[in-house]
């Protein structure tokens, strides 16, 4: 088959076309070869195809010869340079960008080499520019989320733990220099061993072999992210306690365990004495509890010691009548005896039917009913026994309050009435009262309290031993209850001499006092004051010079736990 020229041209024109089409195709799917693309492709075009073109048609006899010839070097050379300068455009954006970026990876493992783009680089507008930007991010979100080894191994040698990692095996793979000096194994005989050979006590190797061997079969592990408290071996074999916390990380898809350790002997020694101390303190508080509760115990009696001998003249009065009224009943009772004798002649007279006898013997009778006067002495007696009866229930009152308040019963709560325990006090107090204070009294319609009675019994006793304390010769004790709120009150008031303002705010204090020395051993309000509070109450005092004191006893409705030390 002979080919023409014109058949050549057709098929260099289909080739031409074909590659100029293909160019300029992908100048259109790509910004970063788009400009040497379109270049080469225009190149093509003046070339190849515009020539394939011209040979065509001067072999169609349409254009001459010598035109041919003419343009035939000019459209060569234009496309060859064209086509250069597309070879040029793709080698300056293309290799040098990579170029430039290859250099800087190369870097990036030094620390001392920031990675850096050039900013002509990533502001161009194709995949390069694009390339650059997100490469340069993710270099900068490494560096920022990624320590350096030479950054970690500094951490773990300037730690004041000791950090040590072992393997699968329970091998010891990592060693820092605090653990070299906490547990004396130097790093070159450490690393290798295993971990039972070197740390761990004998009595806990095995359960550190099931615990490592349960864990690579299960993925359980009871130490696993947590710190604990454990005993750790020295390499001269002493024993003592670290603080250790655990965790496991993946090398090369095995596990490796890793652990700081903290020796705790220091703060142990420190805890043990500070634990020798608050037991040292419990037994100190103990016994201050305990001389707390005797010295209240010691004022409460010496309260009682204070009124001993009004107490002794209340119980002698009753006393006293008593005896008396005995030996008048003893007389009535002798006198009954001779007429009940006479009594028995008459019967006796009248069985032998000794009219005479008998008649003389009732005569007897009479005479000596009116020299006994008889009738007085049945009218008397039965008075007689009533005052008795009365007095002896006046001595057994006072015993039982005696009784009563001088009991301990330390933590006995009862739900009582504040007026029952003042009663119970003014029975006491009754002897020192009646000759030196007028007593007022108004009680209130108050609810129980709960309360230990004997105690508050004691706080009334001291305020109102105080209030007669503070009367110089004579005056008024006034004795008010009432409800305020969620409180029963009780005020003790007096019209004494009354507190000096600056004494107003000590006068709960221990041992403060300004009575004259051998009447008071300032623990009465003291005392009072503790035990209220321990009541959840309140003691307010209102006080003037020359006015008068009033005391203020607030008890909560509500009950509350009494402490033992109350």
């Amino acid at each position: 088959m002979n080919i023409t020229p014109i058949d050549f041209n057709v098929l260099a024109m289909v080739i031409a076309v074909t590659a100029n089409l293909f160019g300029f195709w992908l100048s259109f799917r790509t910004k970063l070869l788009r400009t040497g693309a379109i270049l080469i492709s225009t190149g093509i075009l003046v070339a190849i195809t515009i020539h394939a073109v011209a040979e065509f048609l001067e072999a169609a006899g349409v254009i001459p010869i010598w035109t041919l010839v003419q343009i035939m070097p000019v459209l060569v050379s234009i496309g060859v340079l064209l086509m250069g300068a597309g070879g040029l455009h793709l080698l300056y954006n293309v290799t040098r960008p990579l170029r430039i970026m290859t250099d800087h990876v190369l870097f990036f493992s030094s620390p001392d080499l920031p990675f850096k783009i050039e900013p002509k680089i990533k502001n161009l507008k194709n995949e390069i520019g694009d390339l650059a930007l997100a490469f340069e991010k993710m270099v900068n979100d490494l560096k920022r989320s990624t320590v350096s080894r030479d950054y970690f191994e500094s951490i773990l040698t300037t730690s004041s733990d000791a950090f040590l990692s072992i393997d699968e095996n329970s091998s010891i793979v990592e060693w820092n220099p605090a653990a070299e000096r906490i547990f004396g194994w130097p790093h070159r005989e450490a690393v290798g061993k295993q971990l039972t050979e070197t740390i761990i006590p004998a009595q806990y190797r095995a359960r550190h072999t099931a615990g490592l061997k349960r864990f690579l079969a299960t993925g359980e592990g009871r130490v696993i992210g947590k710190t604990l408290e454990l005993s750790a071996l020295h390499r001269d074999g002493r024993e003592f306690p670290v603080e250790i916390t655990i965790w496991r990380t993946h090398i090369d898809k095995k596990h490796q365990f890793n652990a700081f350790i903290h020796d705790i002997t220091e703060r142990k020694a420190r805890e043990n004495e500070l634990r020798k101390t608050l037991e040292d303190l419990n037994k100190t508080h103990h016994e201050l509890k305990q001389t707390q509760n005797q010295l209240v115990q010691s004022e409460k009696l010496a309260s009682i010691g204070h009124l001993a001998a009004g107490v002794a003249h209340e119980i002698n009065n009753p006393v006293g009548f008593i005896s008396s009224n005995m030996e008048i009943l003893s007389q009535y009772l002798a006198d009954c005896i001779k007429i009940l004798k006479t009594g028995d002649r008459i019967k006796e007279s009248l069985a032998q039917g000794d009219l005479a006898g008998a008649k003389a013997a009732a005569e007897e009778m009479t005479g000596m009913e009116t020299e006994v006067n008889l009738d007085h002495i049945v009218h008397d007696t039965p008075a007689l026994l009533e005052h008795n009866r009365k007095g002896i229930e006046r001595i057994q009152k006072i015993v039982t309050d005696l009784r009563t308040f001088a009991r301990d019963g330390r933590d006995e709560i009862e739900y009582t009435k504040l007026e029952d325990v003042v009663e119970s006090i003014l029975g006491i107090v009754h002897s020192e009262l009646k000759y030196k204070a007028r007593l007022e009294k108004d009680y209130g319609d108050t609810p129980a309290v709960p309360c230990n009675p004997r105690k508050m019994g004691q706080v009334f006793l001291n305020l109102i031993v105080n209030a007669l304390q503070a009367i110089e010769e004579t005056g008024t004790i006034g004795i008010k209850t009432y409800r305020q709120n969620e409180f029963v009150c009780v005020d003790v008031r007096d019209t004494g001499k009354g507190i000096p303002e600056d004494n107003l705010t000590r006068i709960f204090e221990p041992i403060f006092t300004t009575k004259p020395v051998g009447r008071g051993t300032g623990l009465g309000l003291s005392v009072s004051y503790e035990i209220v509070k321990k009541h959840g109450g309140d003691i307010k005092v209102q006080s003037r010079p020359g006015a008068g004191t009033t005391f203020t006893v607030m008890l909560p409705l509500i009950q509350r736990e009494m402490s033992p030390e109350t």
